[in-house]
C-alpha cells in the first residue's frame, strides 16, 4: 500500500467517524424526545386513570339516581292507581245519586201533577158551591 491509499483510506476514516459522531447526536437527540414523549405519555396515562376513576363515581351515582327515580316512579304509579280507583268510585257515587235523584224528581214531578189535578178539582168543586149559594 502506498501512502496515499492510506491517506485516502485515514480521510475516509475520519470522514465516516465524523458521520458517526453525527448519528451519535441525532440518536442522543431521539432518545431525549423519546423519553419526553415518555413522560408525556405516563403523565397522559395518569389523567385518564384519574378521569376513569371520576366517571366510575359518576357512573354510581347514575345509578344510585336511576334506582330512586325507579323507587319514586314505583311509589307514582301506586298512587295514579289509588287516585284513580278512588275517582271511578265517586263517579260511580254521582252516577248512582244522578239517577237516584231522577227518580226522586220524576215522583215529585208526578206528586205536582196529582197535585195539581186535586187543586183543579177543588176549584171546581167550591166554584160549584159559590154558584149553588
Amino acid at each position: 500500500m502506498d501512502v496515499r491509499t492510506l491517506k485516502s483510506d485515514v480521510t475516509e476514516l475520519k470522514l465516516d467517524v465524523r458521520t458517526l459522531k453525527s448519528d451519535v447526536t441525532e440518536l442522543k437527540s431521539d432518545v431525549r424526545t423519546l423519553k419526553s414523549d415518555v413522560t408525556e405519555l405516563k403523565s397522559d396515562v395518569r389523567t385518564l386513570k384519574l378521569d376513569v376513576a371520576e366517571l366510575k363515581s359518576d357512573v354510581k351515582t347514575l345509578k344510585s339516581d336511576v334506582t330512586t327515580i325507579k323507587v319514586e316512579l314505583g311509589e307514582l304509579k301506586e298512587s295514579q292507581l289509588r287516585l284513580e280507583s278512588k275517582f271511578h268510585n265517586q263517579i260511580t257515587a254521582l252516577h248512582d245519586f244522578r239517577v237516584g235523584q231522577e227518580k226522586v224528581n220524576l215522583e215529585t214531578k208526578n206528586e205536582l201533577i196529582t197535585f195539581g189535578t186535586k187543586l183543579g178539582e177543588l176549584q171546581l168543586e167550591t166554584a160549584h158551591l159559590r154558584i149553588v149559594k
